[in-house]
């Protein structure tokens, strides 16, 4: 009885193996059938639908090459345990289908994959052929004129072009080598003029320098790769293909000067608005050139973080540092870079751009207008008023440091700026007007991982009102505190504590339009506050870690951010928004926020008032106030209905109409899941 068990488990297990082979083969060619779509989007969804064919769906990927174009079933990183087959077109290789285990396997039939494996693999690769054999054929027939027309641009270039010409010429040469063609890789040892001897001596590999081969340059220019080319690709394609190496040849100023480590970034600027009509769409570069250029700007514009980099060149593109490249101030021969806070926001807004684009929704969230100072402007400042003892600060005893701050702070507030700073913060207020703004901290260190510096320096909110001469100086002085919170004894106890004293720890500065409405006096938005992805405060068995937790409060978001003895938040839970920490409606009263910070438009200055004393002033004129407050009638809460007066009931802040199904809270679950 034992061995049939086993043995009908063993064909359980073979007949799902099977059905999984059968419904990878159906799933692939209906999608091979979709003639209207283009090429590489049939190819990119072909490799999504591989790896469940395989026997460990959970750990398997594919990959799709065609020409230069390479089709991966997600963005993963490939490994020894592959299963490879040639995709053919006329018994021409022209591309591979790959299949990856991502981790080791126990050894099966080929490595660790099954035999039906491999004649699956196979399969699907004869399958994938015959698909590129129809389009070209398709793309023959409709194409001629994109023939001619390839034709036409490489006799141009190599009649007035000729170092251009050359290098499209040895870049289809090594494309058609890299899809196996053979005379295309017995024209290139030709041009190069490599001999079997060589060939064999390489196999070798002695540890001798190989002879150096001249390239005939008349064998590239006489057009025999691009005649090679016409034999396997079609008109269009090979003009698709020069069309992009061209568009790739449009950025080789702009990546010379991003990777020339002495560049300065007013030369940087000055490359990417030039290039930012000559591209076009940044979507128009191949992915791998598309890739690398990002790098190369994430790497200039905000941090050299490898992890950083690798994370945001998969949300971030040209067209991003257009707009950074835009709103930037920087000291005359800058090679700073925008700091650690402005680049989260950088990154948050390409996420979450993404994930929008990808629900087929409008942007989830909008940004406020923001400028940015560059993180040597702190250096220049120092520089430019000769306070450059004060760079010993943070080796003082911390005692000294706390006693010596306040005077710091002095120091720093009444120097000068240099004066392309000046000019450059005068140009962000000219843009801004008379919005109110928020200047806030954006180090070097700040809001890495493991060095969040939440709290240590400081974000200071500016009315912004008056006269233009006014509005600077008060700018300037804001700006001159932040550079100043760089030596206060919070700062320099965190680093301590994390070793990192000895870091150049350079200030940047984000500036960004405070959202909001004006109310009477006062200008404030509805609410604000700060959501965390992960909570550990749960006051109910149903709240699990990653519902995450939200602050709230009224009016600006200090009150969030910058917790308060007398005054509360209303905490509320993104993942679960119908759970609420208070039932009762005492408790509910008694923990309501009764405090709000505002702007004061009249006294052009930033305070803090009673919540009771606002709502005597603006009444229901507050901004969104049915999105704020609930009326309490005896010991029952009801929404607003209209405009609001003192015989509706007491107004106390709830937030509930936050809460249903279409609400902010639901809305920043969203965020905080794509984040």
């Amino acid at each position: 009885m034992t061995d049939r068990t086993t043995d009908g488990g063993a064909l359980a297990r073979a007949l799902q193996e099977r059905i999984k082979e059968l419904n990878c083969l159906y799933t692939v060619e209906t999608e091979l059938q979709d003639h209207e779509s283009g090429m590489e989007l049939v190819l990119d969804r072909v490799a999504k639908l591989i790896p469940p064919g395989w026997q460990h769906v959970e750990d398997c990927e594919a990959e799709i090459t065609h020409a230069s174009r390479v089709h991966r079933s997600s963005d993963f990183e490939p490994t020894p345990w592959v299963l490879e087959e040639p995709i053919r077109v006329n018994g021409a290789p022209v591309g591979h289908l790959r299949v990856y285990y991502l981790t080791e396997k126990p050894s099966a039939d080929v490595g660790p994959f099954l035999n039906e494996e491999v004649r699956l693999a196979r399969s699907l690769a004869d399958r994938l052929g015959q698909y590129l054999l129809l389009r070209r054929d398709r793309a023959a027939e409709a194409g001629k004129e994109s023939h001619a027309d390839w034709e036409v641009l490489l006799d141009h270039l190599r009649q007035n072009d000729r170092e251009t010409y050359l290098r499209l010429s040895r870049r289809m040469l090594n494309l058609l080598c890299s899809g196996g063609m053979e005379e295309a890789q017995r024209l290139l040892a030709t041009a190069y003029g490599i001999t079997d001897d060589d060939a064999s001596e390489g196999e070798e590999e002695r540890n001798l320098p190989r002879r150096r081969a001249e390239l005939d340059t008349e064998l590239l220019l006489s057009g025999r790769p691009f005649l090679l080319a016409s034999e396997t690709m079609a008109g269009a394609e090979i003009s698709k293909q020069v069309r992009g190496w061209l568009q790739e040849e449009k950025i080789v100023g702009l990546k010379k000067v991003l990777d020339n480590i002495r560049s300065p970034l007013p030369e940087v600027v000055d490359q990417v608005r030039r290039h930012r009509t000559m591209l076009g769409r940044a979507a128009d570069l191949p992915r791998a050139t598309a890739a690398s250029l990002t790098v190369s700007l994430i790497q200039r514009f905000l941090t050299d973080q490898l992890d950083f980099a690798h994370t945001a060149r998969q949300f971030l593109d040209f067209d991003d540092f257009v707009d950074l490249a835009d709103h930037v101030v920087y000291p005359a021969g800058s090679h700073g870079k925008l700091g650690g806070k402005t680049a989260g926001v950088v990154l948050a807004r390409g996420v979450l751009r993404k994930a929008a684009a990808a629900a087929g929704t409008d942007d989830l969230v909008r940004f406020p207008r923001s400028f940015y100072v560059t993180t040597d402007g702190i250096e220049a400042f120092i520089a430019h008023n000769d306070l450059e003892d004060l760079l010993a600060v943070k080796y003082m005893d911390i005692d000294e440091v706390r006693r010596e701050y306040p005077n710091i702070q002095q120091l720093m507030k009444n120097s000068a700026f240099p004066a392309d700073m000046i000019n450059g913060l005068t140009a962000v207020l000219d843009e801004l007007g008379e919005r109110p703004i928020i200047v806030r901290s954006s180090s070097l260190l700040e809001d890495r991982a493991g060095t969040a510096f939440s709290g240590k320096y400081k974000s200071l909110f500016l009315a912004n009102q008056g006269s233009k001469k006014d509005r600077l100086a008060a700018l300037l002085d804001a700006i001159a505190e932040i550079y100043a919170s760089t030596l206060g004894p919070d700062p320099i106890i965190y680093r301590q504590e994390r070793n990192l004293l000895e870091f150049n720890e350079q200030m940047g500065i984000l500036i960004q339009e405070v959202v909001g409405r004006k109310a009477g006096r006062w200008f404030l938005p509805a609410f604000a506050g700060v959501a965390f992805s992960r909570t550990e405060f749960r006051w109910s068995p149903r709240i699990r870690r990653e519902d995450g937790l939200v602050r709230l409060v009224p009016g600006l978001g200090t009150r969030a951010v910058d917790r308060t003895r007398d005054d509360y938040p209303v905490l509320a839970v993104p993942g679960k928004p119908d759970l609420r920490v208070n039932v009762a409606a005492d408790e509910v009263v008694r923990y309501a926020p009764r405090r709000v910070d505002v702007i004061d438009l009249q006294d052009n200055t930033f305070r803090t008032v009673k919540m009771s004393e606002l709502l005597e002033d603006v009444g229901g004129t507050y901004p969104g106030f049915h999105h704020v407050f609930s009326l309490l009638q005896g010991d029952t809460f009801r929404p607003p209905l209209g405009p609001w007066s003192p015989c509706d009931g007491q107004p106390v802040v709830t937030f509930d109409a936050l809460r249903g199904p279409g609400g902010l809270l639901r809305r920043i679950d969203t965020l905080l899941r794509a984040l």
